[in-house]
């Protein structure tokens, strides 16, 4: 049901959703050929979010265990991190690193016939913690941990899926309001 629900919202998408002279509303359109000749399968995945970049949401657990002041949930990773570091808690994130996703969960994505997968992740997974320009001190993120994101493209390929890796945050971050 779910490929056949993400089939049945491209073409919709692909068409405006609306529906044109003939049609019938609601009338059901065929799927686009998964490929042609020249051109590889459309992707179709899901999103791994909350693994390697943390957000209240998808990681609501883990921002659910370490409040702030007036048992306050922190609003984004630079804040629950320094949370961590301030409880000595970063074995915590290390577990979280460790179990939130698995090859157990490319394994799932395979078998729903799904062919990729995205992971957004921080620039800290990549060359690990920078000094901030204007304290010139070291933000909190912990990193780096590329042995992650290696581990998530063997998976990928023992599953046979894509991998779009998703720099989602970049040094300096993108404004000035949560989340970070």
């Amino acid at each position: 049901h779910v490929v056949q629900a993400a089939a049945a919202g491209e073409a919709m998408a692909s068409h405006g959703g609306g529906s044109s002279a003939g049609e019938a509303v609601g009338e059901a359109r065929p799927s686009p050929p998964e490929t042609s000749d020249h051109r590889a399968p459309k992707w179709r995945g899901v999103n791994f979010g909350g693994w390697l970049l943390l957000e209240p949401g998808p990681s609501k657990q883990l921002f659910s265990r370490f409040l702030g002041p007036g048992d306050q949930e922190m609003r984004c990773e630079w804040e629950l991190m320094q949370m961590l570091r301030e409880a000595d808690a970063l074995q915590a994130l290390q577990a979280h690193r460790e179990s939130y996703i698995t090859l157990r969960d490319f394994q799932r994505v395979q078998a729903m016939g799904l062919n990729s997968v995205r992971i957004p992740f921080g620039y800290w997974v990549v060359c690990g913690p920078m000094a901030t320009v204007a304290s010139n001190c070291l933000d909190p993120y912990e990193g780096p941990a590329l042995d992650y994101l290696d581990r998530a493209v063997s998976w990928a390929e023992q599953c046979g899926l894509q991998v779009l890796l998703d720099l989602h945050a970049c040094p300096g971050g993108e404004s000035a309001e949560a989340p970070c």
